[in-house]
């Protein structure tokens, strides 16, 4: 079987009776527990200047010239990605006084101002490509280098490619970057505390896509091999050693090797760490209907054998259950992947597994599909049918939708972002207050009171809104909409493509509180015409005149308010050049950053609500459009034996952090 990732068109059994055979769970847990939950920002009313950078720096936001690198703001470091006039780039942080201190310094205690080409950061760690070719991590809490530049080479492009930060304790190096390897079926090992290499692990062809770090000691690898439609995955675990032993090389024991490819048909394996050093392990395989099969499942039959494996001790013992449990994720998991489009950690709250892909085998051996939420004990405590786990009191359920089971909280009210099957909002304890399912919706965002949808029709994206009664106060009329922060938002009409400024009873507002300006009659745009806002706030432009009677064009900071008298919230200082940025992962999080006078320093501005610091809010838009639009909806009733799933898996990319800056 292969990787079960996206299902396009299924059939779900729900037999309410099966209950009765529930695996066990902590009855005490609470759907809001299982989920991360985000918090609304208030109302952009100021702004706090956070830095002044030294003539020639400047905050990266150019994700195109800096494809692989991090940009603009770090809120682990909370620093900022910065570039100077010769394109080299640093990480600045604020003293006391506001003035930047630069992280990366040479071995005088200089602050790096030449020779690095990317950066990403992971927690307190950094890591690092440099113009020559060569790669480092350094810790940036206590200066360590985790990584010697002089163990890499030939890294040009792509560093997270030539060395992955697998946790805050373990890197990897791909062997065709690596100075200490002679051949690519053998990857480096180091530990960041103490910059030492401590092992090589078997990873055939090198890649790091398929390498993942826990706890500081322990690596899974994940080989792929066939073709992209029919792809076999062999899996190895390894124990990390705290240091160097004789030989360096090391191959996993027997119990940590999950690799029939080459003796058993479609051959799949999967590892799942549950914390504790344990890992939780699926392999199977097809085989005939005449032969001993575990279940069958859309005509084909499978033999499978599950495991609990403790690589410290290289020992295993056999798992069973009716239940199964595929394409798992957890916290661990910090990126989307094969297994799941979304980061894990955005949206699953640690101590708790995703299952995309579950199945339940009654004793007839025909399975049954389902979604699951786990411990780390493989109790069941949340499905995607509602037979298992915490019971959803849905007022009326006659649909599933693929992503169902994907949830978050936003202010104390959950619901499934992506592909709903109907708009469900759910409360902490997990009682449905809202349940909309008139419209059709491909994603869903809450903020500050308002529900956004979007629904799509003619072929065409539409925008509106619910307030938290349920009602549709704003219609589908608009081809976006900017989460509220405040009474009224930005967003552009479907119809003419004007842009507006949207109340949250559905009103446009046609005049300012003078009642002759136009709302966002002075917005300021980039050089390709492109209005320049983020959520809550837009610049502005006005043109002045210098002491030499030469006409000047500056740009501030305004809200969405209607009141002339209270929407700005940084007056126009900033000459041309300056950017509104806000990070694609968290869009709570406003800056601004520009020169006030041309050849100046650039300083640096967060946008703030009277509330104090911005909460992060949202998984992030791109989410959004990363699932496909026919994973919409399946049916949910007394259908029996009818499983259909497109088996394929398929990686995808976040998108760029927004930023946008004033016509040059």
């Amino acid at each position: 079987m292969k990787r079960k990732f996206a299902a396009f068109v299924i059939v779900v059994v729900v037999l309410a009776a099966l209950a009765a055979t529930l695996v066990g769970c902590d009855k005490a847990t609470r759907l809001g527990d299982i989920f991360v939950g985000y918090e609304s920002a208030g109302e952009i009313t100021r702004a706090e200047l956070q830095l002044t950078l030294p003539t020639g720096w400047n905050v990266l936001t150019d994700s195109t010239a800096y494809a692989d690198s991090d940009i603009g703001y770090s809120s682990t470091l909370d620093a900022y990605i910065v570039v100077n006039d010769a394109g080299s780039l640093n990480i600045a942080q604020a003293d006391d006084d506001k003035q930047a201190v630069f992280l990366l310094r040479d071995s005088a205690g200089n602050p790096t101002a030449s020779g690095i080409s990317a950066i990403k950061v992971y927690g307190v760690l950094a890591l690092i490509r440099f113009n020559n070719g060569t790669a480092s991590v350094i810790n940036l809490e206590n200066g360590k280098v985790a990584l010697r530049a002089d163990a890499t080479t030939g890294v040009t492009k792509e560093v997270s490619s030539a060395v992955a930060v697998l946790d805050d304790e373990l890197v990897a190096v791909n062997p065709a970057y690596s100075t200490v390897c002679s051949g690519t079926d053998y990857t480096p090992v180091y530990r960041a505390s103490t910059g030492e290499l401590v092992c090589k692990v078997y990873n055939a062809g090198g890649s790091l896509d398929g390498v993942f770090g826990f706890d500081g000691n322990y690596v899974m690898v994940e080989n792929k091999s066939g073709t992209s439609t029919a792809q076999e995955y062999s899996t190895y675990l390894y124990a990390v050693p705290e240091r160097a032993g004789a030989n360096l090389d090391m191959t996993a024991s027997a119990a940590c090797t999950y690799n029939r490819v080459s003796e058993k048909e479609s051959y799949y394996s999967e590892a799942t760490y549950l914390g504790d050093g344990r890992f939780y392990v699926h392999e199977e395989w097809t085989v005939n209907s005449t032969d001993d099969y575990t279940y069958s499942y859309d005509g084909d039959y499978y033999k499978v054998y599950r495991y609990i494996v403790t690589p410290a001790n290289g020992e295993r013992t056999a798992y069973n259950s009716s239940y199964y449990f595929l394409n798992c994720v957890n916290a661990y998991f910090t990126n989307g992947s094969d297994r799941c489009v979304v980061a894990p950690s955005s949206f699953l709250q640690a101590g708790y597994i995703y299952s995309s892909f579950g199945l339940y085998v009654p004793e007839s051996k025909e399975a049954e599909y389902d979604q699951f939420v786990l411990d780390y004990d493989l109790n069941i405590v949340l499905s995607l049918t509602n037979n298992w786990g915490i019971k959803l009191d849905y007022v009326e359920r006659d649909s599933i939708g693929v992503y169902d089971l994907l949830l978050q909280y936003q202010d104390g009210y959950g619901f499934a972002p992506l592909m709903p099957s109907a708009l469900r909002v759910y409360d902490y304890e997990g009682k449905v207050v809202i349940e909309e399912k008139e419209y059709p919706l491909t994603a869903v965002s809450m903020h500050d009171g308002m529900i956004l949808a979007k629904t799509e029709k003619d072929d065409k994206e539409l925008y509106g809104a619910f307030d938290m009664n349920g009602e549709l106060v704003i219609p589908f009329e608009y081809s976006s909409i900017e989460p509220f922060r405040g009474y009224y938002t930005y967003a552009v009409r479907a119809s003419d493509g004007a842009a507006v400024l949207l109340g949250k009873d559905g009103s446009v507002l046609e005049y300012m509180s003078d009642g002759e300006t136009k709302p966002l009659a002075d917005i300021a745009k980039t050089s390709k015409n492109v209005a320049i806002k983020k959520r809550g706030c837009y610049m502005y432009s006005t043109t002045t005149t210098d002491a030499d009677g030469n006409s000047v064009t500056l740009y501030g900071i305004k809200n969405f308010r209607s009141d002339l008298g209270s929407n700005t919230v940084l007056e126009a200082q900033f000459v041309k050049g300056c950017t509104l940025y806000a990070p694609s992962l968290d869009e709570n999080s406003v800056f601004v950053f520009g020169q006030t006078e041309e050849g100046g320093p650039v300083k640096v501005y967060r946008l703030l609500s009277d509330g104090g610091a911005e909460k992060k809010g949202t998984i992030p838009d791109w989410a959004w459009g990363v699932i496909g639009a026919a994973c919409v909806v399946v049916l949910a009733g007394a259908v029996t034996g009818a499983v259909f799933a497109v088996r394929a898996s398929k990686k995808r990319k976040a998108g760029a952090d927004g930023a946008d800056s004033a016509a040059e």
